[in-house]
């Protein structure tokens, strides 16, 4: 959980409030950068560190018009400018503080599944919020 003057965001319910505890639609790429900056903080960040924790494997590169734009709609979003973006480096504005999460907040699994299949693993599990994990592991030694 991470508290600005402007906002609160939690990534496990992958939202964000404003200072009266609004519910605000700031979802898909803003949302990533907005978490981004807040997991960084007091780091700053370039194009290219967006670019590489938005896509790792370079398939897609996000231009600095493109994150620029995702930065005013954060800011309208919020109503304020929480995002400073200076000499092609992008931070947060203010202080920003980082809550420990409730255990009771944490989702819950509606579903699980693990298979072994000769050395691979694999689970299969969803959220209640509709959400699905995918996770395999191809050296897989142990019993399940």
């Amino acid at each position: 959980m991470y508290k600005h003057s402007h906002f609160s965001l939690d990534p496990h319910k992958r939202e964000v409030r404003d200072e009266n505890g609004k519910r605000l639609r700031i979802t898909g790429n803003p949302y990533r950068l907005l978490e981004l900056l807040c997991d960084r903080h007091p780091t700053s960040l370039t194009i290219t560190d967006i670019n590489l924790a938005f896509d790792p494997a370079g398939a897609r590169e996000y231009t600095e018009a493109h994150v620029r734009q995702m930065k005013n709609l954060i800011h309208t979003a919020l109503g304020s400018e929480v995002i400073r973006y200076r000499n092609k480096v992008y931070s947060l504005i203010a202080e920003l503080e980082k809550a420990k999460a409730d255990p009771a907040t944490k989702p819950k699994l509606k579903f699980l599944s693990v298979e072994k299949i000769g050395k691979s693993l694999r689970l299969h599990a969803r959220t209640p919020d509709g959400g699905e994990i995918f996770y395999t592991n191809k050296n897989f030694e142990g019993r399940v």
